[in-house]
Parts: C-alpha cells; structure tokens; sequence
C-alpha cells in the first residue's frame, strides 16, 4: 500500500513544468519561509509592544525569546531524534529501489524514515500550538502538510516516512508538554 500511495502521488511529477516547479519550492524552499514567518511573528511583537507582560509582569522580550527557544529547541530536539532513528534504522528511499519514478531531485540515501523535513515541520506546528497565535499553528501546520506532500511527488520519501514523522512529532510534542515545567507553559 505504501507503494501504491508513493507512484499515485509521484505520478503527477514530470507532467507539467510549473508544477514541477512548484514541487520543488514547495520541498526545498518552503520550509525556510515557514521558519521566516514564524520568526518574524514573534519578533515583530517586539517592534511594535514596549510594555510589560501582564501575565508575568516582566519585560515582554523574555517572553518572546522564551516562546522561540521553546518551540525552535523542541523542534531541534525531535528531528534530533529522527536522525538517531535514520542512522540505525535503514531505509532506503524510493528512488534507489524503484525504476521508473518521475525524480524531481535526489536527497539523501539510506536516511528515509522518518522524514526529517516532515518530522521537523510537523513539530514546529504542533510546539506554535501552544505558543502563538491559531492562525499562525494553521499556516504552519498546512506548510508541514504541503512540504511533506511535495517531497512525497518529486520521489524522495515514501508514504510512511510522513505518517512516522507525525507520528513521532505528535509523540514529541506530547512528552515535552508533560516534561515542561508549569511557569513555562
């Protein structure tokens, strides 16, 4: 099945070249305006708010590098992770098994599961829950969404390389709330 769903998605690679085009943006360079918007969201808090964090009744520059350290150290800890999980675990990625794929660009070799792209957007999203605005979570979590689909169609991953990199995200996610003291939630 997993390799049904892989030719079904690559299948629409190589037939026009916008789209191919706009694969590749959506897998390669997506992700730094994802991080981009993120960041200029928090930091922009600072230009335009000089006063103090009700909340805390502290200066709100250490709220807002609070906030970034938390979602940019957790999401850094969980890819991490997922690179441990590449190193012992081998999976080759689909355009060095299969013939007759429709190859965008080639990533990587054996380093497949998890995606370490999806594994570290996804959780960037899932930590921007908790600490920004919803509008900002849903961007983020429809950019891990859309550049896990686009490294899907131009034949660098595999269907469950995805699903485990949310998998292991929401996991993530789940444990660093648990773990996170109070005063920083």
């Amino acid at each position: 099945m997993n390799q049904q769903i892989f030719y079904f998605l690559n299948n629409f690679a190589l037939q026009y070249d916008r789209f191919d085009n706009l694969i590749v943006f959506c897998a390669q360079i997506l992700p730094f305006f994802l991080i981009a918007i993120l960041l200029i969201y928090h930091l922009g808090r600072l230009q335009f708010s000089r006063s103090k964090n009700s909340w805390r009744d502290e200066p709100l520059w250490k709220e807002v590098f609070r906030k970034i350290f938390i979602m940019l150290g957790s999401t850094f800890l969980i890819w991490g992770f997922s690179q441990i999980i590449n190193y012992f675990y081998y999976s080759p990625r689909p355009f060095l098994i299969l013939e007759n794929i429709n190859l965008l660009f080639t990533h990587g070799s054996g380093d497949s599961f998890p995606s370490g792209h999806a594994t570290f957007f996804f959780t960037l999203a899932f930590m921007s829950y908790y600490y920004s605005p919803k509008w900002l979570y849903k961007l983020l979590l429809g950019g891990a969404i859309i550049v896990s689909f686009a490294r899907v169609i131009s034949g660098v991953h595999w269907p469950l390389d995805i699903l485990g990199a949310l998998i292991l995200s929401s996991i993530g996610v789940f444990v660093i709330r648990k773990i996170t003291p109070k005063r920083f939630k």
